[in-house]
Order: C-alpha cells, then structure tokens, then sequence
C-alpha cells in the first residue's frame, strides 16, 4: 500500500516534502540565461546566485548534454542563434557582386612651424587610421 507523506505548516495546509526542495545549480544556470543571453560567466553566477566554481562544474555536464554552448567569452543556451553583424552581411552581398575586401590606412596631416628660409610648414602625420572597404568593379552584377 504507498501513503503519501504529508505534513502542515504553521497554517494548518497540507505540503509534501518534495515541495520544500530548491533549484539545483543546473536549473538556475538555465534560468538565468533564459532571461538574458548571451551571458559572460560572472554574469551568470550573478543572475543565478551561485559561485563561479559551481558555474564551471555543472557547465560540462550541461554542455555534454547540449543544453549550454560556448560563444566567444559568452555562453547561450542550445537554441541562441548569433545575427551577423550589420557589417558581415555587408561585405557578403559586396563578396558575392564580385567585390574584394581592402584594408586602407589613412595618415591625418597635421602643419607644424614654417620653415624661416623656405616658407613651407613642416608636415607631421601624427594619426593613422584603419579604414575597411570592398573595391567593386564597374562591370558587377547587382548588389541586392
């Protein structure tokens, strides 16, 4: 014959034991990424309310279980999917027009004193930029 265990509380209602019992760390590491992700570790543990060694434990048996995965610095649950950025898709639709990526670098032209015999001011390039691009040939097939 199975009996079921129930016990009052100070209000006089009924509860099982099994109601007492809390999330375990897996559960809560779920949850918190659930709320937001993708998540650097300290931010989990922070969401989740447990240590950072607790988080790196219980990550391998929810990676080996494909339910967490590991983006970056980051970490996401199974179904997180990255956007490309603005500037990926970009430069894929100027690829596929038959562009090709360049990186320009350019120096900022800064006058300095006036050379007394000449007249000229000394040049300095004191700044230099990284500019990227994609060069298209005149002759490429539409980018849209």
């Amino acid at each position: 014959m199975v009996q079921k265990k129930n016990c009052k509380n100070a209000k006089n209602e009924d509860w099982k034991l099994s109601d007492h019992k809390k999330l375990g760390s897996e559960a809560k590491i779920i949850a918190a990424l659930k709320a937001n992700q993708p998540l650097e570790p300290k931010n989990v543990c922070k969401a989740a309310g447990i240590s950072l060694s607790t988080f790196y434990r219980n990550y391998r048996v929810l990676e080996r279980n494909k339910l967490v995965k590991k983006i970056g610095n980051k970490y996401a649950l199974w179904e997180y999917e990255e956007t490309p950025s603005y500037w990926e898709l970009v430069q894929g639709r100027m690829l596929a027009a038959g562009g090709r990526p360049i990186k320009l670098e350019v120096e900022k032209l800064r006058l300095g004193e006036q050379d007394p015999i000449t007249g000229w001011y000394r040049k300095i390039f004191d700044k230099k930029i990284v500019v990227e691009g994609v060069v298209i040939p005149k002759a490429a097939k539409e980018l849209m």
